[in-house]
């Protein structure tokens, strides 16, 4: 168990000295494990080794059998009954699901020892659990204990399963306990994320990370020039005081920063293999902490300290939090399927469409394949993103290799090599690595992986905000003032937000876009107050709208309606120019009384009806106007075209050679001066019908 933020390993401590978050369930490691398990004795029920995803995770009862001596009861039997249940429960969770499985049953003991203290009899077997200790445990979360509404129900739901896998454990067939149920409050269960400031947010990453990408370009720039070891050959000698206001001269200077950028290859090299080299040390020589020599770093650092200069080869933790960051936002995944790609396989490129398609893994059980697609040739695009990561990494992922090769030679591993190897396969696969600028005892050494340091990356983005002037605060009804701090998984919930906007709230499209199999989980991205406003706004233009048109011209226009909703508001000259547009026949010209249709011209359309044949040059109901030019000379252009592919003497017979005539005649009377236009229009015409891309109407009356 853990006792002040240290890990104890034997049966000889009483009780919990103070309340820890998870202290029940620990990694330990192969020593800790005989350490622990010495000392056997009859309360091995209690706990158990739990081996899922490669990680293999020590799970203890035991503290719920001895207790604390104060709010934690020690009730052996209870938890001796509760213990094959939990471990059914959560022979198929991950960690982090054990970790929450247990704090509810913490709960539940803090609880009981409530009811111990208030002189109450406590329950030492599930059998002895009734509706009247559900009824207790409900009144206790709700009013004794700061949780919501919602934690409360999960709480009382998980507890209720335990006790009725255990009871059935005990005798089978026996019935369920029926314990209140807490209604879950189905309102805002995500914050308000905005995609402004989400958009602002990137643009804060991308600076960032230019500074990154500019740092490497500098190192490559800096090993070209092929000085020799400064601890060899001899720094740059210089007595004068190197500040930004007082530069060395340009070339003295380009020297010395080019000795530096040496200096911290090698190291860098070496230090991947031996973590245990320190930076001033491995140099050993003064001129390297001289604070003269502050500012030899990459020129884009304001701020820069000695090891900054390892981001001329190397990515350190910060900029592979910025690159992942910059994925999430741009592809709407969430960091469990970023992390779950590997880089030998994670996307196909298709270079003739300027496309790729990139792939994770959503649900380590279920292993749903999640598909983005992305340009390849946009810098921040997440394909661009990932092929950087990639490529920046590849030193670290080649020592991790060579690690990898050296423990599998092995025939005979020790459980620490071998849970070691397990590692290194993941982070093998992994194009999330870093650079540890100090390694602290880590076992994979100075490098890292973004994954097992998840809980660091949003300290990273909010730091990032902070700098650049970015609001880290977001809007969260559920806090108690109203706010809480920018997580990672923001960056999700504001690409639902953005998609679920820009498809005009359209929800199948969202939910391929997050690659839900069902709307349940969907809603709770677009629970959120700002949508609801926006909702209500609409709702109320939609029927002030309605009732106004109706009151004004007796039936609502759903044309108008949709400008008046997604447009402008609508305005006596919008009607006007719509009944116009409806008002034209296809080839441009207007109708003067349209459901009378001339027999000559349409003799099968029933009067009161549309015009479908639309020969209007031909109608004495025809109407011309300036801007049906281009309408007749396109018809001018398809009779041609009839005029070719038809007999002479038949087309002299029909009224297709009428209907040339009198466009030729309009054209005469009103665009006299605009002839050749005309011709080029209609000549243009005759050339798509001949290659058969356009459909020419060719009935006659």
């Amino acid at each position: 168990m853990r006792i002040g933020g240290n890990f104890y390993w034997g049966l000889n401590i009483p009780r919990l000295v103070k309340k820890q978050h998870n202290q029940s369930v620990v990694r330990i490691n192969t020593a800790a494990k005989s350490h622990f398990f010495a000392n056997n004795d009859s309360m091995d029920s209690l706990h158990w080794w739990h081996d899922r995803f490669d990680c293999k995770t020590k799970v203890d009862l035991r503290i719920f059998a001895e207790g604390d001596g104060k709010d934690f009861p020690s009730i052996p039997s209870l938890i001796g009954e509760l213990a094959p249940a939990i471990k059914i429960l959560t022979v198929n969770n991950t960690v982090s699901s054990i970790f929450a499985s247990l704090d509810v049953l913490k709960r539940f003991w803090r609880f009981l020892g409530w009811l111990e203290q208030l002189g109450l009899t406590i329950p030492h077997s599930v059998m002895d659990i009734d509706y009247k200790v559900g009824q207790f445990f409900k009144d206790w979360l709700l009013f004794e204990q700061p949780v919501s509404q919602n934690s409360a129900s999960a709480t009382i739901s998980w507890v209720a399963s335990a006790i009725n896998a255990a009871r059935r454990c005990i005798e089978p067939g026996q019935n369920d306990i029926w314990w209140p149920n807490i209604p879950r409050i189905k309102g805002d269960l995500h914050a308000d994320i905005d995609p402004d400031n989400i958009r602002k947010i990137g643009f804060a990453l991308r600076s960032e990370m230019r500074c990154y990408k500019q740092a490497k370009i500098e190192g490559r720039k800096l090993l070209s020039k092929s000085i020799p070891d400064p601890r060899v050959s001899g720094w740059v000698n210089t007595k004068r005081k190197k500040t930004k206001e007082y530069p060395f001269r340009e070339s003295e200077y380009e020297n010395l920063l080019a000795q530096f950028a040496y200096a911290t290859k090698d190291f860098c090299d070496r230090s991947i293999e031996d973590e245990s080299l320190v930076f001033k040390r491995f140099l050993d020589s003064n001129e390297w902490s001289n604070p003269s020599y502050r500012y030899m770093a990459p020129s884009c650092f304001s701020d820069p300290t000695p090891m900054s200069r390892v981001s001329w080869f190397l990515p350190t933790f910060e900029e592979a939090c910025i690159n992942l960051c910059l994925f999430l936002q741009k592809s709407g995944w969430n960091s469990e399927v970023a992390f779950s790609m590997e880089v030998e396989n994670c996307f196909i490129e298709y270079p003739d469409d300027n496309m790729a398609s990139i792939w994770g893994y959503k649900g380590r059980a279920g292993k749903k394949k999640i598909i983005t697609s992305s340009q390849m040739k946009p810098t921040w695009h997440p394909y661009q993103v990932l092929k950087y990561q990639i490529e920046v990494t590849k030193p670290l992922r080649d020592e991790v290799r060579i690690r990898l090769g050296k423990l599998l030679e092995k025939t005979v591993r020790t459980d620490e090599e071998d849970a070691l190897r397990k590692r290194l396969q993941k982070m093998l696969k992994s194009p999330w690595l870093f650079y540890r600028l100090t390694h602290n005892g880590a076992e994979t050494g100075r490098i890292g992986c973004l994954e097992d340091s998840i809980s660091q990356l949003s300290k990273v983005l909010r730091k990032v905000c902070q700098k650049h002037g970015v609001s880290t605060e977001v809007k969260d009804v559920r806090k108690e003032n109203g706010v809480r701090p920018l997580k990672l998984s923001d960056f999700r919930d504001g690409y639902a937000a953005y998609v679920f906007a820009k498809s005009g709230g359209n929800f199948f499209i969202l939910q391929q876009a997050l690659k839900h199999n069902n709307t349940s989980s969907l809603i709770n991205y677009i629970r959120q107050n700002r949508h609801r406003e926006e909702a209500l706004s609409i709702a109320h233009k939609i029927l002030n709208f309605t009732w106004r048109d109706i009151e004004k011209n007796k039936v609502v226009d759903p044309t108008l309606l949709f400008v008046a909703m997604n447009i402008k508001d609508i305005e006596e000259e919008d009607r006007r120019r719509l009944f116009e547009y409806r008002e034209r026949t296809r080839v441009g010209m207007g109708c003067g009384r349209q459901g009378h249709k001339p027999k000559n011209i349409a003799s099968k359309i029933s009067q009161g009806k549309r015009c479908s044949i639309q020969r209007c040059i031909l109608c004495d109901k025809g109407m011309i106007f300036e801007d049906s030019f281009q309408g007749l000379a396109e018809r001018y252009g398809e009779i041609l075209y009839i005029k070719s592919t038809t007999p002479v003497i038949e087309f002299e017979e029909s009224d297709f050679q009428d209907e040339k005539a009198n466009i030729e005649i309009a054209v005469d009377a009103y665009w006299g001066s605009r002839k050749t236009e005309f011709m080029i229009m209609a000549e243009d015409k005759l050339e798509q019908c001949s290659r058969g891309e356009v459909y020419v109407f060719d009935t006659t009356a």
